[in-house]
């Protein structure tokens, strides 16, 4: 067996049923051994395997996680392991059994011969590298030997802290490097971070420990020393920041801080080590105000065009308003502080076998449209705190966990789960330990009116939820280790993948001819895909991290106040503008070709979307298989009426459109968020947090049709089902809430600072502000509009 593969089998101890108070767990080094490496300078995190530990089995391979060839790493990282599968004996090729459902109408002979190439495409894979599909444990152990990722061999990174004198409020400088990170057995490769040096840089940057009610100023300064970015530019999306001189721009922005304008971070305010910047640059000087309540905010990079790219590169951090004296009032003397107060910075990767993070684009080349970007970028491995999969060594006590959605477009829905002592050795889902309860007591502008009990907690990216997690009282002495999980789909809501999310439903339906054909098509290889036992296609669940709880005297949980702040209340009567405002995504010049594929919401997006299902288990020459076959896919279908890019919009308007969200400082606004796409949307506002009312229900194919209305019109009402309020976990201020699709999400809007006083700056000077889907692709391909005050 190869030394790499070997080493890679990690063995997982259940814990002594009957454990005593004063024995101590053993270091997680102990349960995850690597006799491979005994003799290596690595051997001290990997001690030999101890004698009472002999005689349980290792893993088999299937369960191992390997990198892959080229360009990324197998969804071995997606929870759900593929069908367990007896390994072929040597000289015979497995069997695989490729299955497509018949489709419910008659195909025509274009639609047949479409078929025929599918299934003939997905053959040549399977025959190019048949142990790849057939044992997803003999592609670990034959298709990449040298390059495999283990679970739970690296600690939680602790997050490093850069605190701001209270009483002046000094400078900061905080600079963008270029680092190596993310995986012990990763190769050393390029990232972009911040940090206040190139030695301490890192991914996540530093959090920045600002005093309420005293200025920060902070310096930023453009290391990045590449000509060309390391991702990857597309010049197709608008207005991408297009240095002269080369480099790499970049616009931080403090995202949920009460800010002047040119301190925002706008998407033109970018600069360049070079010397180079956008129209809106003003100073790489930003002065926030901290005038706000005690939150967790962070900040990000936001550069025309490139947002996506900088954040999935690495440009991220976080930035924590404390009261004066670093208490946070009422909550002295019972909020878990120190090493039991941890920000957890969940993120998703793709990675190739040279440790390079990949942002792989879709060439599509449709009309001469030439997108290059990806719709959404999902990873297939989870990075929190800049590890992928990393363990954490808690105490039985209560524990502040800081929860952050940094992912470009990934939603999580989480929660921690015991594993049980038919969980080992492997500790992947589905667990059959208890679940943990967490209480929530804070969102992103701050504390909850009241905590809130929730068994999972649902996070989109840019939002932020403080929960605290009580291990003092768990569920049985045998639960010692304690996994995180997501259980959300990707795309979210559905879990449909990429173009026959956004071109399904009421678009699909529209289609006609042709295009129904290629819906049938696409829907049945959809369907292809989706088999889990053909070609391995993981459930949604994936695991997020490990918690190691120790074996020692529990420190009991204090008591949690029934009441945690008063927020005000919500006037509406002083409400001088209701918006109402339709995001969507199309297809340019979309014909009844594209339609039709998109029909149903599952069509040839399951190919293209669903890249962890197909693409990521092949080797590399079955890849070029499908990789061709994806590229004449596109162009085929660019014949079938579709000219133009995917372009997503807010009320038919991109970014560069004149504004229409023109507010007044100190008005109070209501704001309907109509999602008539199938894919949920996190919409931020700059400048100024808000409160979410309701979400409500409506037909979003007869409102497109304009055969129904949505307010003060005589046509019949759009609405099928009457307005809910937001859970109390969304109740509070919030900078970032999640619009579901057919629904109509109401927010009230206020554009004074938090606490309802005047801005401590003039809001109406400047480049102005935005507000914007948060899925970084979304927003980078128009999903984003400005947002203006008057006086």
């Amino acid at each position: 067996m190869d030394a790499s593969a070997q080493a890679c089998r990690r063995r997982v101890v259940p814990p002594s049923p009957r454990p005593s108070a004063s024995s101590q767990v053993p270091p997680i080094s102990n349960y995850f051994t690597a006799p491979s490496l005994a003799s290596s300078p690595r051997s001290r995190l990997f001690p030999p395997t101890t004698p009472h530990r002999a005689g349980i089995s290792p893993p088999p391979l299937s369960r191992v996680v390997a990198v892959a060839d080229d360009p990324e790493v197998p969804p071995g990282s997606l929870a759900m392991p593929p069908v367990t599968r007896r390994a072929p004996r040597t000289g015979r090729r497995p069997s695989i059994a490729l299955g497509i459902a018949r489709p419910n109408a008659r195909v025509t002979a274009a639609g047949r011969a479409l078929l025929v190439a599918v299934l003939a495409s997905a053959a040549v894979a399977c025959l190019a590298a048949p142990a790849a599909v057939a044992s997803w444990g003999a592609a670990c152990v034959n298709g990449f030997p040298k390059r495999a990722l283990c679970r739970f061999v690296d600690d939680l990174a602790a997050t490093p802290l850069v605190t701001v004198d209270g009483a002046t409020g000094s400078a900061v400088t905080i600079g963008a490097f270029q680092k190596r990170i993310f995986h012990r057995d990763l190769p050393a490769s390029k990232v972009y971070v911040y940090g206040v040096d190139e030695q301490s840089a890192s991914y996540p940057g530093p959090m920045i420990v600002a005093t309420r009610h005293t200025p920060t100023t902070v310096r930023w300064e453009n290391h990045l020393s590449d000509q060309q970015h390391m991702l990857g530019v597309d010049y197709s999306l608008p207005h991408v920041a297009s240095p002269a001189k080369g480099g790499i721009p970049m616009s931080p922005h403090l995202h949920g801080a009460e800010t002047p304008s040119d301190s925002d971070g706008h998407p033109h305010a970018w600069f360049t080590q070079h010397g180079d910047s956008g129209s809106a640059f003003a100073s790489s000087t930003s002065t926030y105000p901290n005038s706000q309540p005690p939150a967790l905010l962070w900040f990000h990079d936001h550069a025309m065009g490139l947002t996506r790219l900088n954040v999935a590169a690495g440009l991220a951090g976080l930035y924590l308003i404390k009261d004066p004296g670093g208490v946070e009032q009422p909550m002295a003397g019972w909020l878990p502080s120190g090493e039991f107060d941890v920000p957890l910075v969940l993120a998703d990767r793709k990675f190739r076998r040279d440790g390079r993070v990949v942002y792989s684009g879709m060439r599509m080349g449709m009309g001469g449209g030439g997108l290059s970007m990806k719709m959404e970028y999902l990873g297939n491995v989870n990075v929190v705190n800049g590890k992928v999969w990393p363990f954490l060594s808690v105490k039985p006590r209560l524990y502040r966990l800081r929860l952050l959605g940094a992912a470009n477009a990934r939603v999580y829905r989480l929660h921690f789960q015991c594993a049980a002592h038919s969980d080992y050795p492997h500790l992947l889902p589905p667990l059959h330990g208890p679940k943990l309860s967490m209480l929530q007591i804070a969102s992103d502008g701050g504390y909850l009116a009241a905590p809130v009990r929730r068994s999972s907690v649902l996070l989109a990216p840019g939002e932020r939820a403080d929960v605290l997690l009580d291990l003092s009282a768990l569920p049985s002495p045998a639960c010692r280790h304690i996994l995180l999980l997501n259980t959300a789909p990707a795309p979210f809501p559905s879990g449909a993948g990429g173009m026959g999310g956004m071109m399904g439903g009421p678009m699909g339906r529209v289609a006609r001819g042709a295009g129904k054909v290629v819906g049938r098509v696409g829907r049945a290889v959809g369907r292809l895909v989706r088999r889990k036992k053909a070609l391995g296609v993981r459930k949604a669940v994936m695991v997020v991290m490990l918690l190691t709880v120790a074996q020692e005297a529990a420190v009991a949980a204090p008591a949690v106040p029934a009441v945690l702040q008063a927020l005000p209340a919500i006037d509406l009567s002083e409400v001088s503008q209701v918006r109402y405002l339709t995001i969507s995504g199309m297809m340019g010049g979309m014909g009844g070709g594209m339609g039709g594929m998109g029909g149903r919401g599952r069509g040839m997006g399951e190919l293209w979307g669903r890249r962890e299902g197909v693409g990521s288990n092949l080797s590399a020459a079955a890849h070029q298989v499908w990789s061709s076959f994806r590229g004449r896919m596109g162009m085929g279908m660019g014949g079938g009426g579709m000219g133009g890019m995917m372009r997503f919009s807010i009320d038919g308007k991109g970014f560069m459109d004149a504004a229409t969200e023109v507010g007044a400082v100190g008005a109070a606004e209501v704001w309907h968020i109509v999602n008539t796409g199938t894919h949920a949307h996190p919409i931020h506002i700059h400048l100024v947090q808000h409160r979410p009312l309701s979400r409500r229900p409506f037909n979003s194919a007869a409102f497109l049709k304009g055969t129904c209305a949505l307010s003060g019109s005589s046509k019949r009402s759009c609405y099928t089902g009457n307005a809910e309020a937001v859970g109390p976990w969304e109740s509070g201020w919030k900078d970032t809430t999640l619009a579901l699709p057919g629904q109509v999400l109401r927010l009230f809007v206020k554009f004074t600072a938090q606490d309802g006083s005047a801005f401590p700056f003039d809001a109406t000077a400047g480049a102005g502000y935005v507000w914007h889907c948060h899925m970084l692709e979304h927003e980078e391909n128009d999903m984003m509009r400005p947002l203006l005050l008057t006086a």
